[in-house]
């Protein structure tokens, strides 16, 4: 597609968020409680297929969907790294010890947010041409992570401040602005996802299911869905410049077949830089260890046997 054609990739900043209820349980007597059950009267008279008969029930399916009710526990972001030819993740959320016994606390919300802000505004600082890339990331990841970055008082990013500009002067990417384009319909990202013939990843969690995950301790399980998540966007990103996928959805874990064919690879002496591994496939820390250990074992295997 023209709009993306030249883009550069060391320009781009992939991002996705992922946000909870602020509370697990509603209290119908607090001030947010108070706040809800009168933001839900504008909601169920404002939309036609609200099916929630009580506000209680409504704020657990609903509330975090708006940054008045809700708290941003992970962002994930991807960057493409030239020096290395491979994109690079980094997740940003709230610790698994934190999420069991999650209080109505913005303290570590705003370390999340703080950190975040820091290096984005430091990435913004080293390359002036630095843009935002997502998936109806204007309408909702950017104004939330702007509101509550002011909640948390903490000062907004620039590139983050994009309410008072005029929409021919925003620079964000938003793959589901441009997909849609002229048209009358817009699609989801598993839509597109699936029409490009992309791997479907949205098959473990909905973004639904956050606020559940999150107070049941499954942060790790919010994480790896969050940067699954930019995953799907980079390949769609992709796609639409008219070029191959870079990297797969599927997140390399072991005991899958996709790790017993790579650990092959490795015992064979193929791609022991595992730099063509990380291209096709998503690669936590812990599996990037031991892999790592599983290449030095393999590649001092191969010189003993040179050597006799």
């Amino acid at each position: 597609m023209e709009i993306l054609r030249d883009i550069k990739y060391e320009d781009v900043v992939f991002i996705d968020i992922e946000t909870t209820r602020c509370v697990n349980q509603f209290d119908p007597d607090t001030d947010l409680g108070r706040s809800w059950s009168y933001k839900m009267k504008y909601i169920k008279g404002n939309e036609s297929s609200f099916e929630f008969n009580t506000p209680g029930e409504a704020f657990v399916h609903k509330a975090a969907l708006y940054a008045e009710f809700a708290k941003v526990i992970c962002v994930t972001v991807g960057r493409y790294d030239p020096k290395t030819d491979q994109m690079k993740f980094k997740s940003y959320y709230i610790e698994q010890d934190l999420a069991v016994e999650y209080k109505m606390s913005n303290r570590d919300e705003k370390e999340l947010l703080s950190k975040f802000c820091m290096d984005l505004e430091a990435v913004c600082a080293r390359n002036k041409n630095t843009r935002l890339c997502g998936f109806s990331i204007v309408g909702f990841d950017i104004p939330f992570l702007a509101k509550r970055c002011i909640v948390n008082d903490i000062l907004v990013p620039e590139i983050l401040d994009i309410a008072h500009l005029k929409p021919w002067e925003v620079t964000v990417l938003d793959l589901h602005t441009i997909w849609k384009g002229t048209s009358f319909y817009g699609a989801s990202l598993p839509n597109v996802c699936v029409a490009l013939g992309l791997p479907f990843s949205k098959t473990e969690m909905s973004g639904s299911e956050t606020s559940e995950e999150f107070y049941s301790g499954n942060i790790n399980r919010i994480v790896k869905y969050c940067e699954s998540d930019v995953t799907d966007v980079i390949n769609v990103f992709r796609k639409m410049k008219g070029e191959t996928v870079l990297i797969k959805s599927d997140s390399l874990k072991e005991g899958t077949p996709e790790w017993t064919e790579v650990v092959a690879r490795l015992h064979s002496g193929f791609d022991l830089d595992l730099k063509k591994i990380c291209n096709e496939y998503v690669v936590g820390a812990n599996e990037l260890v031991a892999l790592k250990a599983i290449a030095e074992e393999s590649s001092k295997t191969r010189r003993w046997e040179n050597v006799k």
